[in-house]
């Protein structure tokens, strides 16, 4: 008797609980729409290592974003010349502040780059 008690107690009680969430519209957030200007592949040591896009703001402003091969992100040179290098999980680290070159180089830890336009 006592153990049908228990389970009819216990079967009664429970935990709820209640998620609210909304999805995310943009309420709030400056939304731009940019364009790709021009593209360079970027050359360590003569040998193809990663793809530059510079992308033009409606603001004016540009920056460059540096992929692989694979199209993937590796970092990004802003309109102030300062280097972002993306890390899997983290937030972007700052390399440095120069020349897009240089910071293409940062990004890339490479030596010397050349840049060559090329198709995207």
């Amino acid at each position: 008797m006592i153990g049908r008690l228990l389970l009819a107690s216990t079967l009664l009680t429970g935990c709820v609980t209640e998620l609210e969430s909304r999805p995310f519209h943009g309420d709030g957030a400056l939304i731009q729409r940019a364009e790709v200007t021009q593209v360079w592949h970027a050359h360590c040591s003569g040998e193809w290592v990663a793809i530059a896009r510079q992308y033009l703001l409606q603001t004016g402003n540009s920056h460059v974003v540096v992929q692989n091969r694979w199209g993937q992100d590796l970092g990004l040179v802003d309109s102030l010349g300062r280097a972002w290098l993306y890390r899997a999980h983290q937030e972007p680290a700052w390399v440095g502040s120069g020349t897009v070159l240089q910071g293409i180089s940062w990004i890339l830890d490479c030596g010397p780059i050349e840049l060559v336009p090329g198709p995207d």
